[in-house]
């Protein structure tokens, strides 16, 4: 018996319609993971478990509005005033959040 192979010809995709596609994908999980952040949120915790999942829910959120921040140059149709303002209020909060947070981290560690 003889053995045949048949080979398939494959089409590469160029490196910009994977990113294209990616970042059209990022943005519907981005957008899905909102969306169940929010319902979360709606809800009130009532217990430890709760609480942490609502911490989390957060999280993600704090660190989505970081990234965009990290963006802000970019961001068209705002002036660069506008922007500086923006970004000096959003670390100045950032920072004190950091340090609330960090209290109450260091006073669970401590007992």
């Amino acid at each position: 018996m003889r053995k045949t192979s048949t080979a398939t010809k494959t089409k590469t995709a160029s490196r910009s319609s994977v990113a294209r596609k990616n970042s059209h994908s990022k943005v519907k999980q981005a957008s899905s993971d909102l969306d169940s952040s929010n319902d979360l949120l709606r809800t009130t915790p009532l217990t430890t478990e709760d609480r942490l999942a609502h911490i989390h829910a957060l999280g993600q959120r704090v660190v989505s509005y970081v990234k965009f921040m990290c963006t802000v140059a970019r961001l068209e149709g705002s002036s660069a005033e506008s922007k500086e303002r923006a970004v000096a209020v959003f670390y100045d909060r950032l920072y004190i959040l950091e340090q609330e947070l960090a209290r109450v981290y260091d006073s669970l560690l401590l007992g």
